[in-house]
């Protein structure tokens, strides 16, 4: 009988993004607060005896060769087995693809920590963050979960015991194609227009707080000039979620192009999910902190 992990990748989200610099790597330091979401996607792990790796999953534009993130997580992990391991991986996506939302690195995060159970490596967590910085700068943060500060290029997570809670509209508009290095290089090239605060302290004083709406006010990110320079409709987007007297707070997740609404409960989110899609400015989804 095969063995098999499944694992639920969740969706992560940033409520602040500070951009501290440019570092001698051509990376950005940063200092942002990250947290779950309810929406996953779904990860199978199940054991094969000839040592290969092969990755399947539902949506047609994910690949499935060795340029997937999942993939290279498995393959990071074959020096750890005494002998040879094989998988096969299938990913059931829910989270959309390049939308700021961590999902490819949220998959690779759950390969990791799956893979570390079926094969047996008994690596702990800060092991499995280490490798996982190499794949990406958001897999460290997925590997731990929860809610964290993440500073430095991704790799150093400080876990915060007081998660938020409640309902969140992710309104991404349609058919866009923002590539982060893009983002981050429009970021650097309009310092006159870009917020100069730090929006990280504040947030994680409204956390400590465990107040929704001081939380909601807080929300920052230092990116969402030059991704509303990328895609203007951001600009629409917002005005929708902020005209409403039942949505808290807003700001683009990560470089974007995901627009992140706090919202009273769960109809107020329902609501403004529909009124957003019939302005045809956002595709439109409700879902929870995770808890």
């Amino acid at each position: 009988m095969s063995q098999i992990v499944r694992l639920r990748a969740h969706a992560k989200v940033n409520l602040t993004l500070d951009v501290l610099g440019l570092r001698a790597d051509g990376y950005h330091d940063i200092d942002s607060v990250m947290t779950q979401l309810e929406l996953a996607d779904q990860i199978q792990l199940t054991a094969r005896a000839d040592g290969r790796i092969a990755v399947d999953t539902n949506e047609p534009k994910l690949a499935c060769d060795e340029s997937n993130l999942v993939y290279q997580a498995a393959q990071a992990l074959v020096p750890y087995c005494r002998s040879a391991r094989g998988v096969d991986i299938f990913i059931d996506k829910r989270i959309p693809m390049a939308a700021g939302l961590g999902g490819g690195s949220a998959d690779a995060a759950s390969v990791l920590v799956g893979l570390n159970q079926l094969w047996s490596l008994q690596l702990e967590d800060d092991e499995l963050a280490a490798i996982g910085a190499h794949l990406g700068s958001d897999v460290p943060f997925c590997v731990y979960g929860g809610c964290a500060r993440v500073r430095g290029r991704g790799e150093r997570v400080e876990r915060i015991w007081h998660r938020p809670r409640g309902w969140v509209v992710l309104a991404r508009p349609p058919q866009s194609q923002l590539f982060s290095g893009d983002i981050y290089r429009c970021f650097d090239e309009m310092a006159a227009k870009r917020p100069a605060a730090p929006y990280t302290p504040g947030m994680l004083e409204a956390l400590a707080q465990g107040d929704g709406r001081l939380l909601a006010s807080r929300m920052g990110n230092h990116l969402e000039p030059a991704v509303m320079e990328a895609e203007p409709v951001i600009i629409d987007i917002r005005r929708i979620i902020m005209a409403r007297d039942q949505s808290w707070g807003v700001c683009v997740s990560g470089s974007g192009p995901t627009v992140v609404a706090l919202v009273s409960d769960r109809q107020a989110g329902a609501t403004l999910v529909q009124q957003l899609m019939a302005a045809g400015v956002a595709q439109g989804l409700l879902t929870r902190f995770k808890e």
